[in-house]
């Protein structure tokens, strides 16, 4: 078995899905690398969960990894997103790495057009793919 080691000093990791059966296939990912995480069911609770953490200037998180699903109740992740980067900039904070994790392919057709995203996936996400996000954003190293 491999070992792996954290690149990240301590980053916040949120998986935001309104479906728990997508939040339970990447939490699997997640602790397969002993990484910890928080989960939110929409974006208005991930845009909570992020300005509690940071609310203080005096947070434990030295960087913010989002996988955001795209079409969720209450606040989809286009809106959390970007009030998440806003949010973190009007404090000098690092920006996010917000990965949207989705089904739409109209998501995917009009990534290139917006700079809310690092990137996006497609569902289902495979394993071999999320490692390599990881790997990409310094979050894991072989």
């Amino acid at each position: 078995m491999s070992t792996f080691r954290k690149l990240a000093i301590n980053p916040l990791i949120l998986l935001v899905d309104d479906e728990v059966s997508n939040r339970l296939v990447l939490i699997s990912y997640l602790k397969r690398f002993r990484l910890s995480y928080v989960e939110a069911k929409n974006g208005l609770e991930a845009l909570k969960i992020v300005q509690e953490s940071f609310e203080n200037h005096e947070s434990k998180f030295d960087q913010v990894f989002i996988m955001m699903d795209s079409n969720m109740p209450i606040m989809n992740g286009e809106e959390s997103s970007l009030k998440i980067r806003e949010f973190l900039k009007e404090r000098g904070l690092n920006d996010p790495i917000i990965i949207c994790v989705t089904a739409n392919e109209e998501v995917m057709k009009t990534f290139q057009n917006n700079f809310i995203y690092d990137e996006i996936c497609i569902k289902p996400l495979k394993f071999d793919r999320f490692q390599l996000i990881l790997e990409k954003y310094n979050l894991i190293d072989l």
